[in-house]
């Protein structure tokens, strides 16, 4: 383990420095998108289908098929809300 000396020019010990190093390089690993989530489908069909039409459009970020949630990015939101309605008066 290397050992660096404290600059004293630095007022914040090394220590620190590195910490906040770390805290901003894990900060630039993600990325913000606004997004809408989907939930509370009244079944896996109905899940799927929505899943499936955000996917083919592009426009799916996340999905978890035990909790039956999508996350679609917000400009695809108005394509897949026209689907679900269009879909939902069909059923």
């Amino acid at each position: 383990m290397s050992h660096r000396s404290q600059n004293p020019n630095n007022a914040l010990p090394l220590t620190i420095v590195d910490q906040i190093k770390l805290w901003e390089m894990e900060r630039n690993r993600l990325t913000f998108n606004e997004s809408v989530l989907y939930n509370q489908f009244l079944s896996q069909r109905d899940y799927e289908l929505v899943r499936d039409y955000a996917q083919d459009i592009g426009v799916l970020i996340h999905h978890n098929d035990q909790k039956r949630t999508i996350v679609v990015n917000k400009n695809g939101h108005d394509d897949v809300k026209k689907f679900w309605k269009r879909h939902s008066k069909n059923s």
